[in-house]
């Protein structure tokens, strides 16, 4: 059996609070800075980045700009998701907002980011965040539990088939998913060319 190796993720990780607005986060045309909401974020886990709102950045704090490999977690809400910052941002200033932490892996980390995510998202990890985080209505998590998880990190080669079986997994998901619509779609015409006929009928039915 392959040897894994388990570390803390604020051991192999540097993880910081978004960007601290003050309140609603306001439109702000032409500023060239955006912000990622988690209403940005899709159900397969994608930041629609058209969506994302422009806006001015006030506070004296230094902007921790996204990169590409950083990893975007939720710190609030009833899951604790994490999402990968990809290349699809090229050319974009953008900052997290407070609903999100940061996770950026170290040089020396061992670990691909896509896995790391991938990792985040399934169950030990989820269940290890929903344990421990605080509030009644609207959870949230505290960063020092966040820094305090556990990951197994196998080897490279390990981590890359995982990711392709991930990729596999999702595009299967994707294309169930659309067949189902599909079929929806069939059902709901068929519902409607019989409610035509059916009015039809009744018409033709007054007319004798």
């Amino acid at each position: 059996m392959e040897s894994v190796n388990l570390q803390k993720l604020g051991d192999i990780s540097s993880i910081s609070s978004g960007y601290p607005f003050r309140g609603r986060i306001e439109e702000a045309e032409d500023s060239g800075y955006f912000a990622v909401q988690m209403k940005d974020i899709s159900a397969q886990g994608v930041i629609n980045w058209s969506g994302c709102v422009e806006t001015e950045l006030e506070g004296k704090k230094d902007p921790q700009w996204l990169m590409p490999g950083d990893i975007l977690l939720a710190a609030r809400g009833n899951r604790n998701y994490a999402v990968l910052i990809t290349d699809a941002m090229s050319g974009i200033q953008a900052v997290a907002s407070p609903q999100f932490y940061v996770i950026t892996l170290k040089n020396t980390a061992g670990v691909m980011p896509e896995f790391l995510v991938w990792l985040l998202n399934q169950q030990p990890c989820q269940r290890y965040f929903d344990l421990n985080a605080e509030g009644t209505l609207t959870k949230s998590l505290r960063r020092s539990f966040v820094e305090c998880a556990e990951v197994a990190i196998p080897s490279r080669e390990k981590q890359e088939q995982i990711i392709h079986l991930a990729r596999n997994v999702s595009q299967q998901r994707q294309l169930a998913e659309q067949l189902i619509r599909n079929g929806e779609q069939m059902l709901n015409a068929v519902a409607g060319d019989l409610m035509n006929q059916s009015s039809l009928d009744k018409g033709q039915h007054h007319e004798q």
